[in-house]
């Protein structure tokens, strides 16, 4: 049996939540996108690497809008993704400076590529 933890119930950013993460966006340079806001705030609420279907339901989300969206914030280096054994995509926020671990599998994962 796994003991993989549930997520926390998605909330939509705060407006100052909101002005941060548009912040982030532009200084990465993608263009705004409400997708991508709620992406990036649902990696932000949660310490544990998430699957495109987990985010696709928290963000209420078209699974198909959810891996564009992740695609071009891993491109421009703002989450990163980890392949678990059974080749199971998750993706996770990068903070910087700051050493991260999967709490499901232990896997460390980094920003060093960035």
């Amino acid at each position: 049996m796994c003991n993989m933890p549930m997520p926390a119930p998605f909330y939509g950013p705060t407006t100052t939540e909101r002005t941060a993460l548009v912040k982030l966006l532009r200084s990465a340079g993608l263009k705004l996108s409400t997708a991508r806001i709620h992406i990036l705030h649902n990696l932000h609420q949660t310490n544990t690497p998430q699957t495109a279907e987990t985010i696709s339901q928290q963000a209420c989300l078209p699974l198909s809008t959810t891996y564009r969206a992740l695609a071009a914030l891993e491109t421009y280096g703002l989450t990163g993704i980890l392949f678990g054994s059974a080749g199971v995509a998750r993706w996770y926020l990068i903070r910087e400076g700051r050493p991260q671990r999967c709490n499901s599998c232990g896997q460390r994962y980094s920003t060093e590529y960035v």
